[in-house]
């Protein structure tokens, strides 16, 4: 029974190593780790706040891009938007506002001024907001055409986290942090 359960536990193991693998980070790269556990904490603690100027205006361009597109769209409080006889209410999470916490440790590059990386940090910004009106357009024309609203959300709330995530899990600006050594130089 007990080797039954060890070689278990050992497939699930190289199973993970293999999944691991395909991460463009080295899992053994402590600056790695420490960036994205910091990341973790800034999510959360972004995840706390309301966000409402943001949920407004998120809702507001979604509305009106909506209403561009030939769909007929209100505004109401919440925020939310109104098209048919569907209410969809905007989260904190629609505004990506969790995202853009997460990846800010993993963005910020040492090796680039502050004004370069802030300049960064606003064009994430920027392209997030237009990512997530985006998405939740296509979600409610989706939905609106049958789709499981599961689907039209989810799959595509994945998918944009995956173009968000590879392209600076990709670049790896936290390898301009300084390593962190194991022995200790003498002065």
């Amino acid at each position: 029974m007990a080797t039954e359960t060890q070689a278990l536990a050992l497939s699930w193991l190289s199973r993970l190593r293999g999944w691991l693998a395909l991460l463009p980070v080295r899992i053994d790269d402590r600056r790695f780790w420490i960036c994205a556990g910091l990341g973790v904490l800034l999510r959360e603690a972004a995840l706390q706040g309301s966000w409402m100027p943001l949920r407004e205006a998120m809702a507001w361009a979604v509305t009106h891009t909506l209403n561009l597109l030939g769909m007929a769209a209100q505004l109401v409080e919440g925020p939310a938007v109104v098209v048919g006889p569907h209410t969809i209410g905007l989260t904190v999470r629609c505004s990506h506002i969790e995202v853009f916490a997460l990846v800010l440790p993993l963005l910020w590059d040492r090796r680039l001024s502050g004004l370069s990386n802030l300049l960064q940090i606003g064009a994430l910004g920027g392209a997030l907001f237009v990512m997530g009106v985006l998405r939740i357009n296509l979600s409610i024309a989706l939905y609106l055409q049958g789709v499981p609203w599961e689907w039209a959300h989810d799959l595509l709330l994945g998918v944009c986290y995956f173009a968000v995530l590879a392209p600076i899990l990709h670049r790896g600006a936290w390898l301009g942090a300084p390593a962190l050594a194991s022995t200790t130089s003498a002065s």
